[in-house]
């Protein structure tokens, strides 16, 4: 009883961060919520966009919740919905898989949540952070056997949010039913066939999107912080003591498991997984197949699979009672860091957002970003800010990544490709941005610069035609607006 009132408080806590801004500042959720209004408004905008194909599209949960929702709320709001139900999810979904492998365990459900706000929430991977507790469930509802109609339902429905998680969750069965070939016999193939559709789904989106695979050496510290936002040196502690109570409590449920001979299919099955995401997380390439940040994907799930193989173990009620309460600790603490580092930015958004007053609409506008508040930080929060000046102001931001892949929904018709155009490097600390041969009439130029690195870039952007229509109280926003 007590630890369930725990739950509730950190969750209530966690979703209570989320509404404390107008839109919350991740790196990619402000190119998502304008993306999704962009859908939604589809008319008023063919003629720069055309529509990919939405089977060979697996990033598509989030617009389809935004395109239902904002035909009730706001899209903001809208957004923040949508944020407070994958906290909601991660808690509830991961418990439910603890106690479906160990009812006794129920307490290691704690640890999701240091992992609620982890890099890829701050990178804004909506998609992808809303298939981590789609996956929980998955393997819970396969576990107990669930209906295969629903876990069809929920394989489709995992596929449209990330690909990766459903590529985790056919190997798990894949695995799953070659440990058991000879009790299951023809079950087997009946197991394989009802992911059959979703895998076609996803051969389909592989070979659409060919495309060089990325390396990049990383460090073994740069692949433990999974739960690192900020780098500060708070946050440093505590990421290192969390590393240190999972690793330590696995190689003690491994020896134990190994000594009192209780290594069940079911164990080696998810240890397999880890094994995997482990190699991918520290091994595995960067980009593949059009996309990015893989590692950062593989290294959460490296230390999700852990947590779960700890659930395997034995606990004596002492245990329990002490890790509960250093689990409560740390979630707090981590929760504590989270909520006041995102606070410190809010001043800086709202003067970001201030630009508002200043765009008019019906009208298109570029960004030049040339500081993220501490370069230290593991996200870029103003990278795409801009992105709902379309909602607040009706002005459309040119600079829009999601519409130059396959990825996504939407891309541009190569004509209005801003990137044919310009270099792609163009939006951050640019030295210049060859707006000359735009086949549009750019309007806006809005440079956010914190460390006074944009005089040379201004100055030349003004012998193009461009006046300083607004300059912020400390200089950081500035307005460059297109002389009539």
């Amino acid at each position: 009883m007590i630890l369930r009132v725990f739950k509730l408080i950190l969750t209530g806590i966690f979703i209570l961060t989320i509404w404390q801004f107008e839109v919350f500042p991740t790196q990619d959720g402000p190119s998502h919520i304008m993306n999704a209004y962009i859908l939604s408004h589809y008319d008023e905008f063919k003629n720069f966009f055309e529509l990919n194909n939405l089977l060979l599209v697996p990033n598509l949960i989030y617009y389809g919740f935004m395109f239902l929702m904002t035909k009730i709320f706001h899209p903001f709001l809208a957004d923040k919905i949508f944020l407070t139900i994958y906290i909601l999810l991660m808690v509830f979904s991961f418990e439910f898989l603890i106690s479906t492998i160990n009812k006794n365990n129920d307490f290691l459900s704690l640890f999701i949540f240091p992992f609620i706000f982890n890099y890829n929430f701050a990178k804004g991977f909506y998609n992808f952070i809303f298939s981590v507790p789609i996956l929980f469930l998955l393997i819970a509802f396969y576990l107990r056997n669930y209906n295969k109609l629903i876990l069809l339902i929920m394989s489709i429905l995992l596929y449209f949010s990330h690909p990766t998680s459903f590529l985790i969750f056919f190997i798990f069965v894949l695995i799953y039913n070659l440990l058991y070939i000879k009790e299951k016999k023809f079950k087997v193939i009946y197991d394989l066939i009802f992911l059959g559709p979703v895998v076609f789904l996803l051969v389909l989106f592989l070979n659409e999107n060919k495309g060089e695979i990325i390396y990049f050496q990383k460090s073994f510290e740069f692949n433990i912080e999974s739960i690192i936002i900020f780098n500060d040196s708070f946050e440093k502690i505590i990421s290192s003591f969390l590393f240190f109570i999972i690793s330590y409590l696995f190689l003690w449920t491994i020896y134990k498991l190994i000594k009192e001979k209780k290594i069940d299919k079911i164990t080696i099955n998810f240890l397999i997984i880890l094994f995997i995401c482990f190699y991918m997380a520290f091994f595995g390439p960067e980009g593949a197949f059009g996309g990015g940040h893989a590692t950062s994907r593989f290294n959460l799930f490296t230390f999700i699979f852990t947590i779960i193989i700890l659930s395997f173990g034995y606990y004596e009620k002492f245990s329990k009672n002490f890790l509960s309460a250093i689990l409560i600790l740390v979630s707090f603490a981590s929760w504590y860091i989270s909520f006041n580092k995102f606070l410190e930015l809010k001043p800086y958004l709202e003067e970001f957002m201030f630009a508002r007053f200043y765009l008019k609409p019906k009208t298109y506008h570029i960004r030049a970003i040339f500081s993220q508040f501490y370069d230290n930080y593991r996200f870029m929060p103003f990278r795409h800010l801009s992105c709902v000046f379309l909602i607040t102001n009706e002005s459309l931001n040119l600079f829009n990544y999601e519409a130059t892949t396959k990825l996504f929904p939407i891309k541009f018709k190569n004509y209005y490709n801003p990137f044919n155009y310009m270099d792609y490097q163009a939006e951050f600390k640019p030295k210049y941005i060859k707006l000359e041969n735009y086949p549009l009439n750019i309007n806006y130029i809005i440079v956010w610069d914190m460390e006074n690195r944009s005089k040379n870039f201004i100055n030349k952007i003004q012998k193009l035609g461009y006046k300083i229509k607004y300059k912020s109280y400390n200089g950081y926003l500035i307005i460059l607006e297109k002389n009539s």
